[in-house]
């Protein structure tokens, strides 16, 4: 009876182990993988632990001029489909000349929260311009129903 006991609570550990350290991250990093990469933009890192999966993309221009057609509004554009609410590429822009960058924490989006954060702006002489967004989504989301 005792390794009866034994076994089902250590394959139960073992149960739990497996899908914390496989199945959570790989749903994570598809997530991740569905969203993609605002139009444009390259992928500087794209990185999954146990905590977490990152992805950080850039748009680097120099001069800033050779840019692709508005890119603020590119990355609006990502950020409404990650799930970013009220944000738009004017908005964005605004937020961009006060060198500001856009946040936004704890998303909802199934088991998982997802938090963003945009930044970008342009040279004063217009030499380059530099855009980046940085998506982290975690598991065990306390604000999801």
């Amino acid at each position: 009876m005792a390794a009866f006991v034994l076994v089902c609570c250590c394959g139960g550990y073992a149960g739990l182990y497996f899908y914390e350290s496989s199945y959570v991250p790989g749903q994570r990093e598809d997530l991740l993988r569905s969203f993609g990469a605002p139009e444009g933009f390259g992928l500087v890192y794209r990185k999954t632990e146990k905590k977490g999966s990152v992805a950080k993309y850039s748009l680097s221009c120099a001069p800033a001029s050779v840019c692709p057609p508005d890119p603020v509004g590119r990355l609006a554009t990502w950020a409404t489909r990650v799930g970013v609410s009220g944000v738009t590429g004017p908005a964005l822009a605004a937020r961009f000349q006060q060198n500001l960058a856009w946040r936004e924490f704890e998303i909802p989006n199934g088991d998982f929260e997802i938090d963003v954060t945009m930044s970008g702006g342009v040279a004063v002489d217009a030499s380059q311009a530099l855009f980046e967004a940085v998506i982290l989504i975690t598991e065990g989301c306390p604000t999801c129903g």
